[in-house]
């Protein structure tokens, strides 16, 4: 009904429009964007240092992790100290099979912890909802100049193209050997995390869409005149 009522549809990605353009005939796509001023590396990974594997989120979405669990069990008795991990987005998170606890969620203490990875992850089932998302995780990721490693689930294939700027993987083999990939090659994290950061200054983020934008809300407001 709201969709309906609404004298113009911004949909995120094209799921979502498809979905909203059986209600409303003037939809237009806007993805999700970054700030790339605020989320932007600080720091230079060190090819000697231990690999962060990380993942932000939100408690709703700690079970999309969970799925990992058994991949990264696996990387832990294989490499030992030379990976460790981080979940930001639920303090109250435990997971002693990884020696993890879960960080509180602030943007301070987001954009700190983003600078401290070395791969981003982002597991998502193939799901109706899944389709709906718009890929922000990993775009953050992208922004730091971090390896991104996502699952190919709704508009997660069009921000990644697989081995140019990230990587995606659908199946526990396939994170655990790309994963191991990343691991094991520092300059292939460091070749993917730069071209992830070009293409979220080129094609989501703020500066990237600012005029679309603000056209669109003008287009909008001269409907009611």
């Amino acid at each position: 009904r709201q969709l309906a009522r609404a004298d113009m549809v911004l949909a995120g990605n094209a799921y979502l429009a498809d979905y909203s353009r059986r209600h409303n005939a003037n939809v237009h796509i806007v993805p999700t964007t970054v700030d790339t001023d605020l989320y932007r590396p600080t720091r230079r990974p060190q090819p000697d240092a231990p690999v962060v594997i990380g993942w932000s989120g939100s408690p709703t979405t700690v079970p999309y992790f969970e799925t990992l669990t058994p991949v990264l069990a696996a990387l832990q008795a294989q490499y030992g100290d030379k990976i460790r991990f981080r979940l930001i987005g639920d303090a109250a998170y435990r997971c002693p099979e990884l020696n993890l606890t879960g960080e509180r969620w602030t943007v301070e203490a987001e954009l700190a912890a983003l600078d401290a990875f070395d791969i981003g992850v982002m597991p998502l089932p193939d799901d109706a909802w899944a389709q709906g998302k718009c890929g922000l995780k990993g775009l953050t990721y992208m922004a730091f100049e971090r390896a991104a490693v996502l699952a190919p689930v709704g508009v997660n294939r069009t921000i990644i193209r697989h081995g140019e700027n990230g990587l995606l993987a659908a199946t526990p083999e396939d994170w655990k050997n790309m994963l191991a990939q990343l691991i094991e090659n520092y300059d292939l994290r460091v070749r993917l995390g730069q071209a992830g950061r070009r293409t979220v200054e080129a094609e989501y983020s703020v500066h990237a869409w600012r005029d679309k934008y603000v056209a669109l809300l003008q287009a909008a407001a001269a409907l009611r005149k």
